[in-house]
This record gives structure tokens, C-alpha cells and sequence, in this order.
């Protein structure tokens, strides 16, 4: 799927002291850290209502902690946060 979007996926599973990303893909300057959500019934919410606002705050500094040691993609000019909601 990211291929065929022109994305190149740098590293899946990543996990960190306070979050994590299941997959963390790189297209052109843009790193993407993507967080899939299964939903398990019809009554489960969809899209960012699966993230309370503490999470999205964990998640971000994840994002940067990914960013500051362990990537040191200077080339990076812009970063962002999916999420991949499925059933």
C-alpha cells in the first residue's frame, strides 16, 4: 500500500518509554508516522475520536523523540501523525 503511494516505509513496530508507531514511512521531505486503529464492533469510534488528546500529546513526542535520536533526518523539512482506522 505506502509504495504504490510513493511512500518508502524506514522502520515498522517502533516503540518508544510513552507511545508507539506501527509504521513510520518517509516520500520526498516528508516523514509520516502512521498509528493504526482496529475497531472491534460497529459501536467502536472511528478516526481521531480513538485518540484522546493525552494520547495525541504522547504520540507527538514520540514523533519527535523518533526525529532527535534516531532518525537524524536533517532533510526532513516536514513531519506528520496518521491514523490508519480499520475494521
Amino acid at each position: 500500500m505506502t509504495a504504490e503511494l510513493g511512500y518508502e516505509i524506514v522502520e515498522t513496530n517502533f516503540d518508544a518509554q510513552k507511545g508507539e508507531f506501527d509504521i513510520i514511512a518517509k516520500s520526498d521531505s516528508i516523514l509520516v508516522f502512521i498509528k493504526v486503529k482496529t475497531r472491534t464492533n460497529q459501536k467502536s469510534r472511528f478516526g481521531d475520536n480513538q485518540i484522546s488528546s493525552r494520547k495525541a500529546q504522547r504520540l507527538q513526542a514520540t514523533a519527535l523523540r523518533h526525529i532527535k535520536k534516531v532518525s537524524n533526518f536533517d532533510v526532513y523539512v516536514d513531519w506528520r501523525i496518521d491514523l490508519l482506522s480499520t475494521r
